[in-house]
């Protein structure tokens, strides 16, 4: 260091190797004065190097070390899109001897993004503006967003993708997206499908030159670019209830001074939620695990159905409603629902009635703390968290939900309503049984006489009156008959009949004229 004189306030030889170092030197200013730092190099050691120089400070010492300079924070989508930054992270590029040169000039002015095109080059891009170190994942759907306009009508491509540094120079992500400009800034968008491997590097290419039908030379203006992910589509009922995604929709808690609190930790692992629990609080809340944001309508039906185990046998109770930020705290729409957690996953099911008004941010909760007879500190595992609109509405009479089919007794009346059965209906019996003569499915409200629906005609004997209305029956009909059957009938009885008639009229004649002669004499 020294002043203008060359007077050496500082004069320090340095050994340097191929490895980067840090030095530090003070040196003591006896007035003030202006300083010139020189670094000589030449005619020093031996032989010719590169030699690399970064970070110099002279700072007071003691002092604290002035705020280095700030710049947007870089984002895995897109950097500096709305050119508040100025060019950073942007560059133009011109053309060259294949695609042409173009001639203009590219700058930030009044917080856009000003490119003025004096000549188009030879190529679609030529010249160019565009942003690399784009992180982009296969698999992800990223929405694109821009606002643009020109002085005089004119096309703009935008490519996304790969650079190489041989042919074809370029892998796409997107097929080549291609704008109308005018003189009136207009908000343009479009989305794709990353189907190429996991690329930090991408690139986005805004095209303004030789485009066909669209090739003006003129001022074109850029804002507002943006390049999101998508994510994962919510429904009114509950997201990410497979944990597909992580941890993304759902929230843990663990307790505080008036709870108590409780020690673990959440996270997903094999597609399951993971609740590992190394202590419980003092409330059956204490820890928690929920989601916000649910849509519940007044007077639908919801089914909820959810896969859990546990390391342990523990309870867990399921609670959900409107969350409150004061006193009472919550709303329940519907009362706690406890289960039973074993080692074995098991799939719980339930289902209530939205009786409160509607609401867009109710909340699910998995209550896993300090249950009564069910409160181990332990691991618990949830999946396939759902919440659905139960359009088929209450149970109907008769129903056999979670029927074992395998299980089913013959004459079971599974699913059937007995308010609308017939009689004589015999649903579900079982026709390696059935008897003959069994009425399946018959009304016997309506039955007519002498009907012998079912009857087993193996077994039917001559003269059976099959179908015949007794009440109708003429004498001598041979309705269906057989052969007529031998007349054997006796007219004993007849004969037996009279002679007792004849007895006692001759009694009662004897005692009558002995009467009337003793009355003579």
């Amino acid at each position: 260091m020294e002043n203008s004189g060359y007077y050496r306030y500082l004069d320090e030889d340095i050994e340097l190797t191929n490895e980067m170092k840090t030095f530090t030197y003070i040196m003591e200013m006896p007035a003030n004065d202006t300083l010139s730092l020189k670094f000589q190099m030449g005619k020093y050691g031996s032989g010719a190097h590169d030699i690399f120089i970064d970070n110099v400070k002279i700072i007071t010492a003691g002092a604290s070390q002035p705020e280095e300079p700030t710049t947007p924070e870089p984002t895995p989508e897109l950097d500096n899109g709305t050119f508040e930054a100025g060019m950073d992270g942007w560059a133009s590029w011109w053309g060259d001897q294949w695609s042409g040169v173009a001639e203009g000039s590219a700058d930030v002015e009044n917080g856009e993004l000003k490119v003025d095109i004096t000549k188009v080059g030879g190529a679609s891009y030529s010249p160019q503006i565009f942003q690399k170190g784009i992180t982009f994942e296969k698999g992800k759907t990223y929405n694109v967003t821009f606002d643009a306009r020109a002085n005089d009508a004119r096309k703009v491509n935008v490519n996304i993708g790969k650079e190489l540094t041989e042919d074809p120079w370029f892998i796409p992500y997107a097929p080549t997206q291609t704008f109308d400009l005018t003189n009136e800034t207009q908000t343009f968008t479009y989305s794709f499908e990353v189907t190429e491997e996991t690329f930090n590097d991408g690139k986005i290419v805004f095209e303004l030159g030789n485009i066909q039908d669209g090739n003006a030379a003129t001022t074109v203006f850029l804002d507002n670019v943006s390049i999101t992910p998508q994510q994962p589509e919510h429904t009114p009922e509950l997201d990410n209830g497979t944990f597909d995604a992580g941890i993304d929709g759902w929230v843990s808690w663990w307790g505080d001074q008036w709870s108590g609190v409780a020690e673990g930790s959440a996270d997903v692992e094999n597609g399951e939620l993971k609740v590992d629990i190394t202590k419980v609080g003092g409330a059956s809340y204490s820890p928690q695990i929920f989601q916000k944001g649910i849509t519940f309508e007044k007077g639908k039906t919801y089914k909820v159905t959810f896969n859990a185990r546990a390391n342990d046998a523990r309870k867990v109770n399921v609670n959900i409603g409107k969350e409150l930020t004061e006193d009472p705290w919550f709303i329940p729409y519907a009362p706690t629902q406890t289960f039973d957690l074993t080692k074995q996953m098991q799939t719980f099911t339930y289902s209530f009635e939205m009786t409160e008004e509607s609401f867009n941010d109710g909340k699910i909760v998995f209550e896993l703390g300090n249950i009564q007879d069910g409160n181990a500190a332990t691991t618990a595992f949830l999946d396939n968290v759902a919440i659905t609109v139960d359009d088929s509405g209450s149970d109907q009479p008769g129903d056999n939900e979670g029927d074992d089919p395998t299980t089913d007794q013959p004459g079971d009346n599974d699913g059937e309503d007995p308010t609308t059965d017939q009689p004589g209906d015999n649903d579900g019996d079982d026709p390696t049984t059935n008897q003959p003569g069994d009425n399946d499915g018959e009304d016997q409200t309506t039955d007519q006489p002498g009907d012998n629906d079912g009857d087993d005609p193996t077994t039917d004997q001559p003269g059976d009156n099959e179908g015949d209305d007794l009440t109708t029956d003429q004498p001598g009909d041979n309705d269906g008959e057989g052969n007529p059957l031998p007349n054997t009938a006796s007219n004993i009885y007849n004969i037996l009949l009279l002679g007792l008639l004849l007895i006692a009229a001759g009694t009662a004649f004897y005692f009558f004229n002995k009467k009337k002669k003793e009355l003579t004499e």
